[in-house]
């Protein structure tokens, strides 16, 4: 949410701040001005041993590249009422999907053994943002917050 404080400070008539790590999305939300501020984005990047879902992702311009696991999910959520024609699938072994979000804004074509230079760019520009990783200060549960101490209920077990 880089965007809060450089917006609301243009959208109160405020000028701009510099030294501020944010963008002023003011015009696009007021007047439907395209944003052109941000070419990359990264959706996550978590260098765990064994991250759960994910490893990593990153958006520039119109590719996104997922690194790691992405999900044991193969395909989309269907609606409710159409829920008794899923088909469960393997899940996805690829290690690396890239997607042109423009022409494939579904992500159903993974372009990663065809797109090689754009892959290899993508995971150049990863490998930058990992040098500024700031290690997470991840607590071990609390055996105290256990719910089955509290009728079911998850508390933080201090209180």
């Amino acid at each position: 949410m880089l965007w809060v404080m450089p917006t609301i400070l243009s959208a109160a008539g405020g000028g701009q701040v510099s030294g501020i790590d944010g963008l002023n999305m003011w015009p696009s939300i007021s007047k439907g001005v395209p944003s052109s501020l941000r070419s990359e984005f990264i959706y996550n990047l978590d260098d765990s041993l064994v991250p759960t879902i994910g490893r990593a992702a990153i958006r520039m311009g119109d590719y996104k590249l997922i690194e790691g696991f992405a999900g044991a999910w193969n395909g989309w959520y269907p609606v409710p009422e159409t829920a008794e024609d899923v088909t469960i699938n393997e899940p996805k072994v690829d290690y690396y999907q890239l997607y042109n979000l423009r022409d494939d804004p579904y992500e159903h074509n993974n372009l990663h053994t065809k797109e090689h230079s754009m892959l290899e760019k993508m995971k150049e520009r990863l490998q930058e943002y990992r040098k500024y990783i700031v290690p997470p200060l991840n607590r071990k549960p609390d055996p105290a917050s256990n719910p089955n101490k509290y009728n079911g209920y998850w508390t933080p077990g201090w209180c």
